[in-house]
């Protein structure tokens, strides 16, 4: 009888502690949205899109900060922004890193706040 008794305690506890588990990882199910400042080049590139692998498609150079190696992404990846070739710009944007992307798609997701300059590259 006692075994049976310290099975359900033990079953109960676990059972608790699953509970608690759940509660305390409730952040990683959300989405995490920071504003950024992003550089865009005047200049295109070529990128793979995530729903076909075989298939380059050119795009806008991006990146979050000047140091950094240029990403490609589609020109319609940010809500907002229309993007005129031989122009150099800076964008204040919403990054929004989504919690449960879709599968044929990125997690990141972006939104144009505002154009903060938009300039003709010296040449």
């Amino acid at each position: 009888m006692k075994l049976r008794t310290l099975f359900k305690v033990v079953l109960f506890f676990s059972f608790c502690m699953v509970c608690m588990a759940s509660c305390l990882n409730d952040d990683e199910t959300k989405d995490k949205i920071e504003n950024i400042k992003m550089y865009v080049s005047a200049e295109t590139g070529e990128y793979f899109p995530v729903y076909d692998l075989n298939i380059k498609k050119e795009g806008m150079k991006v990146r979050e900060k000047e140091n950094m190696d240029w990403d490609v992404i589609s020109f319609s990846e940010i809500d907002g922004f229309e993007y005129e070739k031989g122009y150099e710009y800076v964008l204040e944007v919403k990054k929004i890193i989504l919690a449960n992307p879709p599968m044929d798609s990125s997690n990141l997701k972006y939104e144009l706040i505002k154009v903060v300059s938009k300039d003709r590259p010296a040449r």
